[in-house]
């Protein structure tokens, strides 16, 4: 697992993904340092906005199928390489995916509550906006979490009705 330069600890999960990798979904580590015991990190600054302040700003940007499907197959590519390194996000929402103000890029932030192997005792959600299993005692993360967090981050941004299906041979129809 890598370690802070500067205490040697294990590195913080949100952090994980930012020093293994040049990855543009995430925000770059820019420095290191710490405070008394404590490491921080500054990151680098993403100049856009929150899915939120950008849907009520721009209301009719993901009506139109071009910005949807650039969306939707960054979202999906960002998430799928998540899972593809053991990783859950758990609290995708609007407020933790900012657009940059060039090219309207997704930018994943707040890797913080995401499960891993090595940090699998979170239990990071937004209640009005999580996967109903999320809300139960004994949850235990899966994938099919991020999926439903998809959904619900799709229908906020009101993507045209042609995205309101999901074919019954899809991969991720049965395995949710």
């Amino acid at each position: 697992m890598p370690q802070c330069p500067c205490t040697g600890l294990p590195l913080p999960k949100s952090l994980r993904l930012a020093t293994d990798s040049s990855t543009p979904p995430y925000p770059s580590t820019s420095l290191w340092t710490t405070k008394g015991d404590e490491p921080f990190i500054i990151e680098e600054y993403i100049e856009g906005k929150t899915l939120t302040a950008f849907v009520n700003d721009n209301p009719n940007y993901f009506k139109t199928r071009k910005h949807a499907d650039t969306f939707i197959d960054e979202l999906l590519s960002v998430i799928g390489y998540l899972h593809q390194h053991d990783i859950i996000y758990l609290d995708l929402k609007p407020d933790n995916i900012i657009v940059s103000s060039i090219g309207h890029q997704l930018r994943l932030v707040d890797l913080g509550g995401c499960w891993t192997c090595c940090f699998d005792n979170t239990t990071a959600r937004t209640p009005s906006f999580a996967a109903p299993e999320q809300l139960k005692d004994g949850y235990q993360a899966n994938t099919c979490t991020d999926i439903f967090l998809i959904g619900r981050t799709l229908q906020y941004i009101n993507v045209p009705h042609i995205y309101n299906k999901v074919p019954s041979h899809s991969p991720y129809f049965n395995a949710c």
